[in-house]
């Protein structure tokens, strides 16, 4: 997070809670955090479980605008626990959202161009991607009327059917863990015959990959999980080797590639087979992948490519890369 999303977070902490500055040292010494809402309600959440304190404050809006309430001191949206690392989505999204609860299931329903409708993940996760696509926009940089779209990192289905709502042809996604969500939230919105499904981790290997999932950060980077948050759960997922899936699929017009730290194996397979480019979200979380995002960048400049950061916050950023002259490492031409 950056310096003004600093100062915003914590206007918000101290305008939403009677113990803003408690927090901060709570949340510095990761410690339990003792929320106390200025609208009267208080709970507790393990500050290893928040990705921003900034988190706790919207919540605490949740709760006074009665959208959220608090069963056992647990945040819940009927029998559905919310977790407070998708406060701050729900709230920027829920003027023009309705969030459910059906048979312990959550989902949320919104208008985009028509009326769309996803199930989330337990703790409703996975709204912070609909709302940084749905709401932020954050794909807008191509024009994809027409276009056959590679989806690298599906995750619960919004990006692909975004890309259909925008006008994409066809879409190839491809997802390691949450393919079952992705694949009913296809169905729910009806483009399953413009969407096809591949399960699995991309990969510019063979084999499987194990992957680490934490309930508390799903979406997050697996690496991160697996180097920051004490592992997580580790499940094996089969790979789908970048070479032998081109070879079944072909060549594409434009790729989205979100795969939560595998963007530096896979990049130049990818460019290598798409016509005019790609919105990669680049991670670097440590000094070593600071390193490796800038060298690359730097590759794809000197080879001809056009490169826009157009998103950064914090340990991520948003890049779109367009074609120009290239040659591959290693010598192979770009197929125009």
């Amino acid at each position: 997070m950056d310096l003004r999303g600093m100062l915003k977070g914590l206007q918000i902490l101290i305008s939403e809670t009677r113990n803003p500055f408690e927090l901060l040292r709570q949340y510095r010494r990761g410690e339990t955090l003792h929320v106390r809402c200025r609208g009267g309600f208080e709970f507790e959440v393990e500050s290893r479980d928040v990705y921003f304190v900034s988190s706790v404050s919207a919540l605490c809006g949740l709760l006074r605008d009665g959208i959220v309430r608090l069963r056992n001191g647990v945040p819940v949206i009927g029998d559905c626990p919310v977790n407070v690392n998708v406060a701050v989505p729900m709230r920027e999204v829920s003027r023009s959202s309705r969030f459910l609860c059906e048979k312990g299931v959550p989902f949320v329903e919104f208008t985009y161009k028509r009326p769309l409708r996803f199930r989330l993940l337990k703790g409703f996760m996975g709204l912070q991607g609909i709302h940084e696509t749905f709401f932020e926009r954050n794909y807008e940089v191509f024009d994809f009327r027409g276009k056959r779209v590679l989806d690298v990192g599906g995750f619960i289905g919004d990006t692909a059917v975004y890309f259909v709502e925008s006008g994409a042809r066809e879409v190839v996604t491809v997802e390691p863990l949450f393919h079952e969500v992705l694949a009913e939230n296809v169905r729910l919105n009806g483009v399953e015959e413009r969407v096809t499904v591949v399960k699995g981790a991309f990969s510019n290997t063979g084999g499987t990959t194990t992957v680490h999932l934490d309930e508390n950060w799903a979406g997050a980077s697996s690496e991160f999980v697996g180097q920051f948050r004490g592992g997580g759960k580790a499940i094996s997922v089969p790979n789908v080797p970048t070479k032998e899936f081109f070879k079944e699929f072909g060549t594409f017009d434009v790729a989205k590639v979100d795969c939560e730290g595998c963007e530096y194996r896979v990049l130049w397979d990818v460019l290598e087979n798409v016509a005019e480019g790609a919105v990669v979200e680049f991670h670097f979380w440590n000094d070593e992948m600071k390193s490796q995002y800038s060298r690359t960048l730097a590759k794809l400049r000197s080879g001809g490519y056009s490169v826009e950061v157009y998103r950064r916050s914090g340990s991520v950023s948003l890049v779109k890369i367009t074609k120009g002259r290239l040659e591959v490492p290693g010598g192979r031409p770009v197929k125009r």
